[in-house]
């Protein structure tokens, strides 16, 4: 499952790092009880079931170590540099920091050659390590025409980072990578990304998009081949269309404070969405995002999908934070609702994107930290 985002505006270079890095999965479920297919491409075919779910786990892991192992990026293979980036800015926050500066500048930046001198202010020493240079980047740039080779090459490695998790700037941008991903036997879900919602106008609006890009989606994808594999599991049908809702665009009174108002805020406009997405039919995802918001998100979530006109909908997912503390408790809990409600659920496991900010948050109010650190 691939998570693609359509951003709200085109300066999105700032918004791409946050989600899951793209792997060359076609489709891999592991889940307790089931025995289930995991294919790679077509070099990587397991089953694991409850019994042994730990080692096949590791088995998976080691294998897909062993396929990707002896490729290294260069400084013109920009999808092996996506990852090599990404990777580095995983294990060193200074880097992670000044990748993220510099790609905030980037688009500014006309000349290709400015670039070259950008990259060097911006990361030093680590600039021949973070664009996969072999020779090192002031050798390859020592004349005119190689700065300006370099220049275009880094700008052209940041813009295939971007393109890895923004699909496009609507919709309408997003089809065609949407139709090649199914093509090629990948399933994916659609973000749509947009800033903190501050007014009912900006909430409906919010709504209306949604509803827009379901319609859209479900259009484009009812014209592409049949996928078997991406369209059933052991539960039954899956829809081709998924939609991951950011709760927090759809309403701008969304407060732990006050539950009971938060829901009906946000179920006013969430329950024309769910009918679309059952009419049509689409998946929907709800996109965890703070951490004081995590606990009133899973009850409107649960509270919503136990009434009875959408107690049967088996299409409906919650993302959780893997950082979280209290996560596997609330994996528990959704697994005994989800056994009163009688209906399947999506869990969907993620490491989170919101570490950074609720760390610095509770540590300025003195608050303990709810995350593992």
């Amino acid at each position: 499952m691939l998570r693609l985002r359509v951003p709200n505006s085109p300066n999105f270079f700032n918004k791409f790092f946050a989600t899951a890095i793209q792997l060359k999965i076609e489709r891999c479920i592991l889940k307790t009880g089931h025995v289930t297919r995991c294919a790679i491409g077509e070099d990587l075919v397991m089953t694991a079931s409850s019994e042994n779910l730990e080692s096949s786990v590791h088995q998976i892991g080691e294998e897909l170590a062993r396929l990707s192992a002896g490729q290294s990026p260069t400084l013109f293979e920009r999808q092996w540099w996506s990852q090599a980036a990404i990777n580095l800015a995983m294990h060193d926050l200074d880097f992670k920091t000044q990748l993220f500066r510099f790609i905030d500048t980037l688009p500014s930046v006309s000349d290709d050659r400015r670039v070259v001198t950008l990259a060097e202010e911006y990361f030093g020493a680590l600039a021949d390590q973070a664009f996969g240079l072999r020779w090192g980047l002031k050798a390859l740039s020592a004349t005119g025409i190689g700065a300006r080779l370099s220049g275009h090459a880094i700008r052209s490695q940041v813009e295939q980072m971007a393109r890895t998790f923004i699909a496009g700037s609507s919709i309408k941008d997003a089809l065609p990578t949407l139709s090649q991903l199914w093509t090629s036997g990948k399933a994916w879900s659609v973000d749509l990304l947009g800033e903190a919602t501050i007014s009912d106008r900006e909430a409906d609006r919010y709504r209306d998009r949604c509803l827009r890009a379901l319609q859209d989606m479900a259009h484009a994808a009812g014209s592409w081949n049949a996928a078997p594999l991406l369209e059933q599991d052991h539960f039954g049908p899956l829809p081709r269309v998924q939609l991951s809702l950011k709760v927090s665009a759809l309403s701008p009174h969304l407060d732990p404070i006050d539950p009971e108002g938060s829901f009906q805020s946000v179920a006013a406009r969430l329950r024309p969405i769910i009918d679309a997405a059952i009419r049509l039919p689409a998946s929907l995802i709800f996109d965890m995002e703070q951490a004081d918001t995590k606990d009133l998100l899973i009850d409107i979530f649960t509270r919503l999908f136990s009434e009875p006109v959408y107690r049967q909908f088996p299409h409906a997912g919650l993302a959780v934070q893997a950082y979280h503390r209290t996560t596997a408790r609330d994996v528990d809990a959704l697994l005994s609702w989800v056994r009163s409600r009688g209906t399947p659920i999506t869990i969907r496991l993620v490491k989170g994107a919101y570490w950074d900010s609720d760390t610095i948050r509770y540590r300025q109010l003195g608050s303990p930290l709810p995350l593992f650190e």
